[in-house]
């Protein structure tokens, strides 16, 4: 068992981030047995529900030695009898280093289905433990999303078939990616190298299933909503399963539809819609049940940092209607405070 990321707040464990704790753990495990390899290998990765970090809690990796050689099992999971977040099997290999990837023809006509993402203002800076930084493959996932016309905010990383690890301690700064969209257009398979600046694939993901769809637990119940918007007024559940504002026997003055507001919102203030697409927006985000938001948590406490905080002010400001930039989140750090601003401040355009 390997422990780590002692919280003082409720946090979200990013999905690459939950790798990089398995690599780490695979890592320690082989050195304590005298095999260590420069090479690490996770197969048959499947990624189940949010990691929710809560106060004073730990997250943990679970490691089973394989069995006559055999790849070891892992699972990452929080305290306090959570789900699993992640699970699958890991390999420690005494393998070459990383093989280069001819980057020529990537996001150009010549291959197409493919991009090439610019990582370099996304990484660590260092060289130390740089790969995975997990911004760096949200910028892949963000970059798929936008080829693929859905919303950024919406990526699911549902499973991989494998994720190596070939070297960790150098600067990924672009991002190869090869996309297969299924017919439905809304799940894809990727591959993804993460690579240095002499082309070297330090980390490469393969067959990684994404969905623009939110990944189902096995036993969802009937009333557990999915992030794409359905039909619903108030007292109805919302596309992320929060509660709709009562209805009132209150007349109220309809608006018609703009770009921040939703035709299932007519009748609602416009108090009550902001509070409804701010906790939508960190649920996209973050992957964070509403049920789990505290309205008074400063956000850096659920793991916004100046990228992720760039992004969330983009995605709510296309919400809204408005232009936002990041400093409205130093004035106001909190999800009550975003809901309540002073006026015209921040609001919506009808």
């Amino acid at each position: 068992m390997y422990d780590g990321m002692d919280a003082s707040r409720v946090k979200v464990l990013p999905e690459a981030a939950q790798l990089e704790m398995v690599r780490a753990a695979a890592t320690l495990a082989a050195e304590d047995r005298g095999d260590a390899g420069s090479v690490v290998r996770l197969t048959d990765v499947v990624w189940h529900e949010p990691v929710v970090v809560g106060p004073e809690q730990q997250v943990h990796v679970d490691l089973h030695p394989g069995a006559h050689g055999a790849a070891d099992t892992w699972a990452v999971f929080a305290d306090a009898g959570a789900g699993t977040g992640s699970s699958g099997t890991v390999s420690v290999l005494h393998e070459a280093g990383a093989e280069r990837v001819d980057l020529t023809a990537y996001g150009t006509g010549q291959r197409p289905g493919t991009l090439l993402v610019d990582l370099a203002a996304g990484g660590s800076g260092g060289r130390t433990n740089a790969v995975v930084v997990p911004g760096q493959l949200a910028a892949c996932l963000a970059a798929v999303a936008r080829e693929a016309d859905w919303d950024a905010a919406d990526v699911w990383l549902l499973g991989a078939d494998e994720v190596t690890y070939a070297d960790s301690s150098r600067q990924a700064v672009k991002g190869a990616v090869e996309i297969l969209l299924d017919p439905s257009g809304r799940t894809a398979t990727l591959s993804v190298d993460l690579v240095d600046r002499r082309g070297k694939s330090l980390v490469s993901f393969r067959a990684l299933r994404v969905s623009a769809d939110e990944r189902q637990p096995a036993e969802a119940g009937a009333e557990q909503a999915g992030p794409v918007a359905s039909a619903a007024s108030p007292g109805q559940a919302g596309p992320v399963g929060a509660a709709a504002p009562a209805a009132t026997s209150q007349t109220v003055e309809t608006v018609p539809p703009g770009p921040g507001r939703r035709t299932e919102m007519t009748g609602w203030t416009v108090a009550e819609c902001l509070d409804w697409e701010l906790k939508d927006v960190v649920f996209h985000l973050l992957k964070l049940p509403v049920d789990k938001l505290d309205e008074t948590a400063n956000l850096q406490d659920y793991g916004f940092d100046s990228i992720s905080l760039v992004e969330l002010a983009g995605v709510l400001g296309e919400r809204l209607g408005v232009e936002l930039t990041p400093d409205v989140f130093f004035s106001y750090p909190t999800l009550a405070r975003l809901a309540r601003p002073p006026q015209g401040r921040v609001g919506f355009k009808t």
